[in-house]
């Protein structure tokens, strides 16, 4: 493990100008010169040097954990989200206390853990239907110096909430990847176009793919399977972007009971890359949403806190 010492013998510089260099606090920060700091910050990620953070929360009393609440789903992208958060924790030195549900009661009992639990940041995944008096304890918990991240309240089927608009946050940037389900409609000549599983939770990834499209003067239609069969029957060149693999899969089936193949016959964009969907006939078109990466910025958005 690279010590303070090693980059300091590295460098032939001082030990402590080598710690105020890599200090979290920009007043230590900035008793270095930028040409001498940007030097020893390399150095350091060069030696893989991360600090040991053990001493400074033994001094405030707190634990280096994080304390970190998901929905408990066994599917890829919580799996990834996981793997991601595990992975960026254990090479920063920081350990995980992991708390699965699905239900209010759950998340209830993860808020009463911010209390019993001796923590020194939060990464939640708050359940969609919340109790005012859940909202109050987060709300009151940031406002009171807790160090929290909130995933994706709007993706996903997030809360949704604007009363957390003052806490940080992180994002998948469902808009986005509607945006890249529309591009790829457009770049292959498809321009009769079904939207299916159109759901609340999924209004971002519909307005992105429909805003694209609209800018191209291309209007989409809500997927029926009487309005397909009349319009395929006359063009074979007909897009269909499912808000979920789940509903995509379902279309699948459904058409392939009257022969229709995707890919053939029409086309098909899922959502969520889940692990089913390379297992199909033929492989499911989806957009993958990089969870993994997610997992590993919340840890470092947490550490920085």
């Amino acid at each position: 493990m690279t010590k303070l010492t090693d980059i300091a013998k590295e460098l032939n510089l001082d030990v402590s100008v080598i710690s105020r260099a890599l200090s979290q606090s920009p007043e230590n920060q900035r008793r270095v010169s930028q040409k001498t700091r940007k030097l020893i910050q390399e150095t350091a990620k060069k030696m893989n040097y991360v600090p040991d953070r053990s001493a400074v929360f033994f001094r405030k009393k707190k634990a280096p954990t994080i304390l970190c609440y998901l929905p408990g789903y066994t599917n890829r992208l919580v799996g990834d989200l996981v793997v991601g958060i595990s992975e960026e924790a254990f090479r920063q030195k920081f350990p995980v206390n992991f708390f699965f549900g699905r239900e209010n009661d759950d998340f209830n009992e993860f808020c009463t853990a911010l209390k019993d639990v001796k923590h020194s940041g939060v990464i939640t995944y708050p359940p969609r239907k919340m109790y005012d008096a859940m909202r109050a304890e987060l709300l009151s918990y940031h406002r009171n110096g807790g160090h929290i991240l909130i995933l994706n309240s709007f993706a996903n089927g997030g809360i949704g909430d604007e009363r957390f608009a003052g806490v940080p946050q992180l994002e998948i940037n469902d808009s986005y990847g509607g945006k890249l389900v529309a591009k790829h409609f457009l770049e292959h000549g498809i321009k009769t176009l079904f939207v299916s599983g159109r759901h609340s939770s999924f209004r971002l990834r519909c307005s992105g793919f429909e805003e694209t499209l609209a800018a191209e003067g291309v209007k989409t239609m809500d997927f029926s399977c009487e309005e397909f069969f009349a319009l395929q029957k006359k063009n074979r060149k007909i897009g269909i972007f499912s808000t979920s693999d789940e509903d995509a899969l379902n279309i699948m089936l459904k058409l392939g009971e009257r022969g229709l193949r995707a890919g053939r016959d029409y086309f098909l964009v899922g959502y969520d890359d889940k692990f089913y969907t390379s297992r199909t006939e033929p492989s499911m078109t989806t957009v993958h949403q990089p969870t993994r990466e997610e997992g590993a910025l919340a840890v470092k958005k947490v550490i920085r806190m």
